[in-house]
């Protein structure tokens, strides 16, 4: 049988990589893109061929879980395929990728019974009760500071920096919000550096959001397989770890690059 390896370390190699973002080209920005794709898609073909799950809140989970990559399946396309015209309905998928993952992981493996039925029944997002026993929004800050203790005690050594995750879902969480809804994003993004209206987002921010989404998209896979069906890892020479470790080393090399100026 071949040999098993944890998802942690390849996941964890990118998390470190969540700094500021040097300029990229367009054909790294693509290729990026579509490696990013080709792990997610991988990722769902592994888990579909797994059993069915028993548990009512397992199934649950995995229904936003797999939203959460099917979202990310769409903004990776639009990024490789027409990233100047769609790169901001990318970034709001980028939201949506963001938020179903987090009530994946809470509803699924943090949330009590009546949390889930509350959320069920009344479809106003995640709450928990107060002091008063009255229920209350749990906020996306405190919902990705919960989810991120949960998927950090995946890693198999210390993390350089624990927050790093929460910290990402707050600082962008409002402009994605925005690109959504119709907010102040759209008037500071919908103009071109001639005043013609149109998206118009860096390719180092569609970078760092590809970056961003393979992170998510592991993380969705990790809590499963550890989770739910209680694996260890996954072979060394199945197609998703051959993905995972061809993004690892993609991003690697356009990184060398920009270090080294571009040559």
């Amino acid at each position: 049988m071949p040999n098993e390896n944890s998802l942690s370390d390849a996941v964890h190699r990118v998390v470190e990589q969540w700094s500021r973002v040097e300029p990229v080209t367009e054909g790294d920005l693509t290729a990026l893109a579509a490696s990013a794709r080709n792990v997610n898609e991988q990722a769902i073909a592994f888990l579909s061929d797994l059993p069915p799950v028993q548990a009512e809140h397992h199934y649950l989970s995995l229904q936003l879980i797999r939203a959460a990559c099917d979202h990310g399946r769409g903004l990776l396309f639009l990024i490789e395929t027409n990233f100047r015209d769609m790169g901001a309905p990318a970034l709001a998928l980028h939201r949506s990728q963001i938020e179903n993952f987090l009530r994946g992981v809470f509803l699924g493996f943090l949330a009590d019974e009546e949390q889930r039925e509350d959320f069920l029944e009344n479809d106003v997002g995640v709450r928990q009760k107060n002091e008063n026993g009255k229920w209350q929004v749990l906020g996306t800050k405190s919902l990705a500071q919960s989810v991120e203790a949960f998927i950090n005690e995946l890693a198999d050594s210390p993390l350089d920096d624990p927050e790093k995750f929460s910290r990402m879902v707050t600082n962008t969480w409002n402009p994605l919000c925005g690109l959504v809804h119709g907010g102040r994003a759209i008037h500071a993004l919908y103009r071109d550096g001639q005043g013609l209206i149109g998206g118009d987002i860096s390719l180092g921010v569609l970078f760092q959001c590809v970056s961003n989404c393979f992170v998510i998209t592991n993380f969705c896979f990790m809590t499963v397989i550890a989770h739910i069906y209680r694996l260890a890892g996954i072979p060394t020479d199945c197609a998703l770890n051959v993905a995972m470790n061809d993004f690892i080393e993609l991003q690697r090399r356009i990184r060398a690059k920009q270090l080294a100026g571009g040559a």
